[in-house]
C-alpha cells in the first residue's frame, strides 16, 4: 500500500470538509465557514468552495501516489477532526460538515468511473453543456459556488450553465469515519457507505529535520594503538585541538594472550559492557572519531577477531568517523596488493591498496586545489607539506565511486608512487561517519605543517560524522519505557549510556493545554530533560531545560507550541577513569556502560 486511492466506486462524499494547504509541516488548517449554528450564507458558500478545492487536491494526491506520514485525531467542543500530513509536506484536514437550519446545502462529491474521477452534485453526475460528465482533473473547470440574494448557485466557470439551489429549512450533518487497518498499516477513510479512501502510513520521522549532525558524545577521540600497532597513548593533534581522548596501547606482539584478551573486552565487549567502549547500548558511537595507528594492519585485524571488527564497522556505520594512517589506512580498506577481499580488514572503503615499496623514508605531499583540508589550514599558502615520514604505506589501486582525493604524493624519484593519492576520504551515506585514509605518518610530529595536516584530517573526519535521529514519536499520556539491553537488538527502546542523549519527537495539537514532559531514570542515574520546537534539543541550543540533580525531571506548560517538539534525554552519570599502562581503567558506576533504564512521557489535556 504505497498510495492513497479510492478502492470502491460510489457517490456522496457528502458535506465533509477536505482542505489542503501547502505548508512545510503538519498543522491544523481549518476551512472558513466552520462556526456554530446558525451558519450565514457567506460561510456556507465559502465552505462549499473549500470542499471543491480539497477534493481537487485529494485526486491530485491519488495521481501522485503520495503517502501519509502523520495522522492525528483531535477533539474540540464535542466534535472530531482528522489531520493527515502528506510526504510532500502538504496537510489534509478532514472535518465534520456544518449544519444550518436556514439553507439546504448542496451535496458536492466525487465518484469514480472507468478509472477516472468525476464531479457529483446532489447524487447526480455534473454534466457539461454537451452532456459529458465533468472530470475532477482535466480541461473542464471545477464547480464554483456563489450566492444571489438568499439562494446558492453553482457554475462550471467558463460555461454559462448554472443550477439554482433554493434556500429552505434543512439540517445536514454527516461525519466521516476513520478506521485503521493494522494488517495493511493503512487508514480507511469512509466518507459514505459506498466511498472509501485508503491512505497508507509511513514513519513520522520524515517530518523532522533531516540534516542535523549528532553533537553529544562521551569523548571526542578513541586512539587504537592495539595489538600489532605502534604503541602510542596520545596524539599531538588531539592535544593541539583540545580534544578529549582515550584509547588502548599494547605491545606490537600480538602473541601475548593477556593483552589480546583485554583488548577484546575493551573493543568487542564483555559482560560488564556488552557493546564495548566504542558503542553505546543502542549501537550509536560513544566517540566522535576512531583514530587507528600505524603498524601491522593484518596482525591487528586478526587480533581483534570478528566481534571486534564488527564493533568498529558498527561505529562508522552508525555515525562515528575514522582516520587511519599507514596501517590504519590499509585496515579501513577491503584488501591489499593481491588480497582483494581480506577478511581481517574493516571494509569501510570499497577499494584496495598497493604498497608503495618505500621503507623508512619520507615523501612530500601536495594538497589538491579544491581539497577540504584547505578549509582548516593554509599549509604555508603553497599547498605543499614536506618530509612526511613513510614506511611501507600504500596508495589506492583505483578510486571507487564516492572516493575523494585530498592530497597526493610528490616523489619524482619513485615514478610508481609520484602523484598517487596520499590522503583520500569516503563517506558511505548521510548516517555513516567519514573515513579518511593516509599512507604516511604526519601524526608523529608535534609542530608545523605536518601537525596541521593531521589536525585537518581529524577535523574534516569529525565534520563528516553521521546525522542524529529520533527513537520515535511520543504519544499523549503514554510512557515510553527505555529498558532494552544491547543484546536485545531493539535500539529504539535501548537503555541510555554515559553522557549520551536520546532524542524523541512529539506532535502537540493546537488546543493542547497543561502539557507535562517527564523523565524518570533508575535511582543511581542523573538525568537531564531538554525541549526545542525548532530542532533537536542539544545542550547548547535547547529552549527549555530541566537539570536539577537526580533521576527525575519535568517541565510543565499551560500551553505550548503547536506542531512537532523535539525532546532529548541525557544521562550525565559516568564512569571514573584511571590511567594505566594500556589505556584507561573504568571504576564506579560501571553499570552505565550497559545503560540505565528510564521512561519518558508527555501528556496534555484537550
Amino acid at each position: 500500500m504505497n498510495n492513497l486511492k479510492i478502492i470502491r466506486k460510489g457517490f456522496a462524499v457528502a458535506f465533509t470538509y477536505l482542505v489542503l494547504s501547502v505548508l512545510p509541516g503538519c498543522v491544523d488548517i481549518r476551512p472558513e465557514g466552520i462556526t456554530d449554528d446558525p451558519v450565514e450564507l457567506d460561510e456556507v458558500i465559502s465552505s462549499l468552495n473549500n470542499i471543491v478545492d480539497g477534493l481537487v487536491q485529494l485526486v491530485q494526491i491519488v495521481n501522485k501516489e503520495t503517502t501519509v506520514e502523520l495522522f492525528t485525531l483531535q477533539h474540540k467542543d464535542g466534535k472530531e477532526s482528522y489531520m493527515f500530513g502528506m510526504e510532500d509536506g502538504r496537510v489534509l484536514s478532514l472535518f465534520s460538515s456544518i449544519s444550518s437550519s436556514h439553507y439546504k446545502i448542496p451535496e458536492i462529491s466525487i465518484g469514480e468511473d472507468s478509472g477516472d474521477y468525476y464531479w457529483i452534485l446532489n447524487g447526480d453526475w455534473i454534466k457539461s453543456q454537451d452532456l459529458q460528465k465533468v472530470r475532477v482533473l482535466g480541461w473542464e473547470s471545477k464547480p464554483v459556488f456563489f450566492k444571489t440574494g438568499n439562494n446558492i448557485y453553482y457554475s462550471l466557470g467558463s460555461e454559462t450553465r448554472t443550477v439554482l439551489v433554493e434556500g429552505s429549512n434543512s439540517n445536514n450533518v454527516i461525519v466521516a469515519k476513520i478506521d485503521y487497518d493494522q494488517r495493511r498499516n493503512c487508514l480507511l477513510l469512509k466518507l459514505s457507505d459506498t466511498v472509501t479512501f485508503e491512505l497508507s502510513l509511513r514513519d513520522q520521522t520524515s517530518l523532522l529535520k533531516q540534516d542535523v549532525q549528532n553533537e553529544v558524545y562521551y569523548k571526542d577521540v578513541f586512539l587504537d594503538a592495539g595489538a600489532g600497532l605502534t604503541s602510542r597513548k596520545t596524539l599531538y593533534a588531539a592535544q593541539t585541538l583540545g580534544l578529549s581522548l582515550e584509547g588502548i596501547s599494547f605491545s606490537r606482539n600480538a602473541e601475548i594472550p593477556e593483552e589480546v584478551e583485554l583488548q577484546h573486552s575493551i573493543i568487542a565487549g564483555s559482560e560488564e559492557d556488552e557493546n564495548g567502549r566504542l558503542l553505546y547500548p543502542d549501537g550509536q558511537p560513544r566517540y566522535k572519531l576512531l583514530f587507528v595507528n600505524g603498524g601491522s594492519s593484518t596482525t591487528h585485524g586478526k587480533s581483534l577477531g570478528e566481534e571486534g571488527l564488527l564493533r568498529m564497522r558498527e561505529f562508522v556505520a552508525n555515525g562515528g568517523s575514522y582516520v587511519g594512517t599507514c596501517a590504519g589506512a590499509f585496515f579501513a580498506s577491503s584488501g591489499y596488493d593481491s588480497h582483494e577481499d581480506y577478511p581481517a580488514y574493516l571494509h569501510l572503503w570499497p577499494g584496495i591498496l598497493n604498497h608503495t615499496g618505500i621503507t623508512n623514508g619520507s615523501t612530500d605531499m601536495t594538497i589538491e586545489d579544491n581539497s577540504p583540508l584547505l578549509d582548516y589550514y593554509s599549509f604555508g599558502g603553497d599547498g605543499i607539506v614536506i618530509n612526511v615520514r613513510h614506511n611501507k604505506g600504500g596508495y589506492p589501486v583505483s578510486l571507487p565511486n564516492g572516493t575523494e582525493v585530498l592530497a597526493r604524493y610528490y616523489c619524482p624519484d619513485v615514478k610508481t608512487v609520484h602523484k598517487q593519492p596520499s590522503i583520500w576520504s569516503y563517506k558511505a551515506n548521510l548516517l555513516s561517519g567519514r573515513v579518511i585514509m593516509e599512507g604516511s605518518h604526519p601524526e608523529e610530529v608535534g609542530q608545523g605543517e605536518r601537525l596541521d595536516l593531521t589536525s585537518a584530517m581529524m577535523l574534516y573526519a569529525m565534520d563528516g560524522r553521521g546525522l542524529v535521529s529520533v527513537k520515535g514519536f511520543l504519544k499523549n499520556g503514554e510512557k515510553r519505557v527505555m529498558d532494552r539491553m544491547s543484546s536485545d537488538n531493539q535500539p529504539e527502546f535501548a537503555r541510555i549510556g554515559d553522557m549520551q542523549c536520546h532524542h524523541f519527537a512529539v506532535y502537540i495539537p493546537r488546543d493542547a493545554k497543561n502539557i507535562m514532559f517527564e523523565v524518570e531514570g533508575s535511582d543511581n542515574s542523573n538525568m537531564i530533560l531538554r525541549l526545542d520546537h525548532k530542532s533537536y534539543a542539544f545542550p547548547k541550543t535547547a529552549e527549555f531545560v530541566s537539570e536539577k540533580t537526580g533521576n527525575k525531571q519535568c517541565l510543565f506548560f499551560p500551553s505550548f507550541y503547536e506542531g512537532v517538539t523535539y525532546v532529548s534525554v541525557q544521562c550525565t552519570t559516568s564512569v571514573v577513569v584511571e590511567e594505566t599502562e594500556y589505556g584507561q581503567y573504568y571504576s564506579e558506576q560501571t553499570e552505565v556502560l550497559n545503560g540505565f533504564p528510564y521512561y519518558v512521557k508527555v501528556s496534555w489535556e484537550e
